[in-house]
């Protein structure tokens, strides 16, 4: 069995038909070669232990599932784990304090989806001022008074446009920060949290409804090229930096899940 094979779950398609914007603005697709799966052996973490702490195969330490979960989102994340499976409750160091600028602004949590198409190949996007040559999984952030799965579906529509079925509540990820303060480093929780979804295309055509989203082109990979995007995003540097350090996190979690699935067969 691969990835593409496993079923969505049965009450988990919904079509989303309220879309934020009128204009559909078409982006170029760009297809890469599948090949062969790379072994977990051969996945280099080495530049990992910089920033998140030491656990399981991508550095990233699992949490105790009920542990300080919010109150509020506790009863939807049991009801989500019910349909589509326990996911990992990860917390994950950052060396920056970027996030501190999304939570001041009163946003605290977001949706991350790996769509996966029927070529078994995953959707990454990109955007006109992003640093040359970088993609990543679609995100959005979480509305106030929006229940996770809402978000999931509308963050979906508007970025790619496809109607998908949830496959797996794949993790839950909070960020944490070093900050040295009087030479004492003190671990402070940054009130953010990732919830990623592996998702499959159940049907529509790829293309953004949202022009203010300002995707300006969408890519596929197969699930073992997310190493390649790891390793790129760890390289960027300058005003990208912490921006890139947070987003590869979601990355290396979907890339461990897809190792661990093949490691069971």
């Amino acid at each position: 069995m691969t990835l593409v094979d496993l079923p969505v779950a049965q009450d988990s398609i919904l079509v989303f038909s309220e879309g934020r914007c009128d204009r559909k603005t078409k982006s170029k697709v760009r297809e890469t070669n599948r090949k062969p799966k790379a072994s977990v052996n051969e996945v280099n973490t080495a530049n990992l232990e910089s920033w998140a702490t030491t656990a399981s195969h991508f550095n990233l330490p699992k949490s105790n599932y009920n542990m300080e979960i919010a109150v509020e989102n506790q009863k939807e994340i049991d009801s989500l784990t019910d349909r589509y499976g326990q996911p990992e409750v990860i917390d994950a160091v950052l060396p920056t304090d970027y996030l501190s600028s999304i939570t001041n602004s009163g946003r605290k949590s977001e949706v991350v989806s790996a769509i996966m198409r029927p070529n078994g190949n995953l959707i990454l996007i990109t955007k006109p001022f992003y640093p040359d040559g970088t993609y990543r999984l679609p995100s959005g952030g979480i509305e106030v008074g929006e229940s996770i799965e809402s978000a999931l579906y509308r963050e979906i529509h508007e970025e790619t446009g496809l109607q998908v079925g949830i496959v797996r509540f794949v993790a839950i990820i909070r960020y944490n920060m070093n900050v040295t303060s009087q030479d004492e480093s003190v671990m402070l929780s940054s009130n953010f949290t990732s919830y990623l979804f592996f998702v499959k295309e159940i049907s529509g055509e790829l293309v953004c409804n949202d022009a203010n989203e300002r995707i300006s082109e969408f890519k596929e990979i197969a699930p073992e090229e997310l190493e390649s995007i790891i390793a790129h995003l760890q390289n960027i540097k300058g005003k990208f930096e912490g921006w890139a350090q947070f987003r590869a996190v979601a990355h290396k979690v979907m890339l461990n899940f897809y190792n661990s699935f093949y490691d069971l067969q």
